[in-house]
């Protein structure tokens, strides 16, 4: 099953996660930076799908596919409108592994990874 730019119809962004070091505690401190922007398909994941997770991924709840970017990983996060979703699993597509990828996600706010 391959992607076609009509899939493509959610604009997304992607973040990464900055740590800094606080100059007057010295605490370690994070903040979600600006990575890309991408054009995606965001598609719930189905009851069905859900219920064949493993447990691990029992928490994810949606489905996000975008052009194949080697720079995407699951420690980012994906922001659409008001939505923010957490990246646990990101998977190259199984044609060429090239062309597309697939990340799983949670939808809410971000655990601090």
């Amino acid at each position: 099953m391959g992607l076609s730019a009509g899939d493509l119809r959610h604009r997304v962004v992607f973040e990464e996660r900055e740590e800094t070091q606080d100059l007057s505690s010295g605490e370690i401190v994070f903040q979600w930076k600006f990575f890309s922007k991408a054009w995606a398909q965001i598609s719930p994941i189905s009851g069905r799908e859900f219920l064949s997770a493993s447990e691990e991924m029992s928490v994810v709840t949606t489905r996000i596919k975008v052009r194949f970017n080697s720079k995407i990983n699951s420690k980012m996060r994906v922001r659409h409108k008001d939505k923010l979703y957490n990246v646990h699993a990101v998977l190259a597509d199984n044609e060429s592994g090239e062309e597309w990828m697939t990340l799983y996600c949670s939808e809410g706010a971000t655990d601090g990874r």
